[in-house]
């Protein structure tokens, strides 16, 4: 079992950026990255490459984006047996365009699976793991994303 478990989202962040000024309803040239994010999951990454026995509750869609997000956390040493796939959802996705200094011109997610992070979900999958002294921390910083119920939840040690 693991010493620390981190519950949190897992995004794939899409990022644009024009090689010249933006120019705003046309067609940019320019670069679009993808990669693996969320709060919860970089922090989590961030452990496990420091060599922290960590584990990870999420939820994601069952899909080539979420997969793949959850088995670069797995090839990690991340415990990811409570990553559950969705095939009802999709994974999360946050997508930023940039101006050409990098300054973000607009950004628009898509984080609906986030709030099927429910307190049912937390009461039957992290509470019985570990005493809520040592989840609280992790709660409090991590679940700005989640709906206010959950985050009373997990501020009131799951009562």
């Amino acid at each position: 079992m693991a010493k620390i478990t981190v519950v949190g989202g897992i995004n794939i962040d899409i990022e644009g950026r024009p090689n010249n000024k933006l120019i705003e309803q046309d067609s940019n040239i320019g670069r679009v990255t993808m990669s693996h994010g969320g709060v919860g999951r970089n922090i989590t990454e961030n452990l496990a490459r420091f060599g922290a026995d960590c584990a990870m509750l999420s939820l994601v869609g069952n899909d080539q984006m979420g997969l793949g997000a959850r088995a670069e956390l797995e090839s990690l040493g991340v415990d990811v047996s409570r990553v559950f796939i969705r095939p009802d959802l999709r994974t999360s996705v946050y997508l930023s365009v940039l101006d050409d200094s990098g300054d973000m011109a607009v950004g628009i997610n898509d984080m609906g699976i986030v709030d099927e992070i429910t307190p049912k979900l937390l009461t039957e999958t992290v509470a019985p793991l570990w005493p809520m002294q040592k989840c609280r921390l992790i709660f409090r910083f991590l679940n700005r994303n989640f709906r206010q119920l959950t985050r009373k939840h997990c501020g009131n040690g799951f009562r």
